[in-house]
């Protein structure tokens, strides 16, 4: 198809937040995160670290998540854990470390050591490698390519350095401090991430490396809500490439990213959400507005309405749930047809086709800003959709 002429797409940040241990990475990966979804966003958290991230549950407003707490870290079973929260809809998604895929219990270096062991390579850790990098490279990859947010935080390899200081009478003395040295991961990991941020006794350090220059070479105190606004405002620039399918006739569904291994059975907190297995089933295509508009040109013309004495309004939520589609044909109708969905537990995406099939005349700017009003989740993240399609409502 030859070369293309360059723009530039909304995107969803990948971000790693390193430091030595109880230097705030876990507590900062869930403020950012919570400040990137909103307040109603839907978080994901694998937890490699026997449950450090719920121990901050309530601590502040909002820290409310789903987890996943691995007893292996293989990069097969953590990137299944990936595809299992862009498939179940997550806005995103903090992987609490990213260094135990590295040296952990089932992890790369551990793999490596088993195959070497095994005689399969003739005990040449060498050839071991040949098994173990493909799965590393595909780990990194479903992170870099996910269409939700994500956050990793990572070890630092430690070492002690003198500190000078002046003690409470002025005299200058030395004491012995931790430094971090570099990442507990594979050597070029950094590259994978628009942001690199260094915490150090709760100040985050990002250097010049990162993508977003609106943040290069910052030392801030606390990191968290004032950081990720200013990201977003970064992330936010340019198109929305849903949308751009959308209205080209092209569907908002992504194919599978991944089928899940048969073997391997994961710990999951209570309401989880289950996993997917097996093939997932026919998707449904979504028709673009242009579409729907020939397609109601072609319709017979319906008997004009009855003019209401009063103007139209959006009906209660409980009048919505039982005919959801008896709304004002407008923004506020399709507020009330999401909601009603919702509440429901039907899928966004179906939601969506029935609303362009149902309100054809719509004008593409309106079901534009339809989509950002009802911050449409299934058009803007690209969520895979392993749902069977749901009866359209009568």
């Amino acid at each position: 198809m030859g070369f293309q002429p360059a723009t530039r797409e909304k995107a969803k940040l990948k971000m790693a937040i390193s430091g030595i241990e109880k230097s705030g990475k876990t507590y900062t990966a869930l403020k950012m995160m919570r400040a990137l979804v909103g307040p109603q966003g839907r978080i994901a958290v694998i937890d490699t670290e026997h449950g450090s991230a719920s121990k901050y549950v309530g601590e502040e407003e909002g820290f409310s998540f789903d987890v996943q707490e691995p007893t292996s870290f293989h990069p097969d079973i953590l990137s299944r854990m990936i595809d299992e929260a862009v498939e179940a809809g997550y806005d995103g998604l903090i992987i609490d470390s990213l260094s135990h895929e590295w040296m952990g219990s089932g992890g790369c270096l551990e793999t490596v050591d088993v195959v070497s062991k095994s005689g399969k390579t003739g005990g040449n850790s060498y050839f071991a490698w040949g098994e173990v990098t493909p799965a590393h490279n595909n780990f990194l990859a479903k992170i870099v390519r996910s269409p939700i947010h994500l956050i990793a935080t990572m070890r630092m390899k430690t070492e002690y350095a003198l500190e000078s200081y002046s003690d409470r009478d002025g005299n200058k003395k030395t004491r012995p401090v931790k430094v971090g040295m570099g990442f507990v991961q594979r050597d070029g990991v950094g590259y994978e991430f628009d942001i690199l941020m260094d915490m150090r006794e709760g100040m985050g350090y990002i250097d010049h490396t990162t993508r977003c220059t609106a943040v290069q070479h910052l030392a801030i105190q606390h990191p968290g809500k004032e950081l990720a606004e200013t990201i977003k405002v970064w992330l936010e620039k340019g198109k929305d490439a849903a949308i751009e399918r959308l209205n080209e006739g092209g569907s908002m569904v992504t194919a599978p990213s991944g089928a899940p291994q048969k073997d391997e059975k994961i710990a999951r907190a209570p309401g989880a959400p289950k996993p997917a297995t097996g093939e997932a089933p026919p998707r449904p295509s979504v028709p673009s507005v242009q579409q729907a508009q020939a397609a109601a040109a072609k319709a017979p013309t319906p008997p004009p309405p009855q003019k209401p004495s009063t103007p139209a309004t959006p009906s209660t939520p409980a009048e919505a749930e039982a005919n959801p589609f008896n709304q004002p044909a407008g923004l506020d109708g399709i507020k009330m047809v999401l909601a009603a969905g919702e509440r429901k537990g039907w899928n966004r995406v179906q939601m969506t086709k029935w609303m362009l099939q149902e309100w054809p005349a719509l004008e593409g700017q309106d079901m534009m800003a339809a989509f950002t009003l009802a911050q449409a989740k299934a058009a803007q993240a690209h969520f895979e959709v392993n749902m069977p399609p749901q009866p359209v409502p009568a």
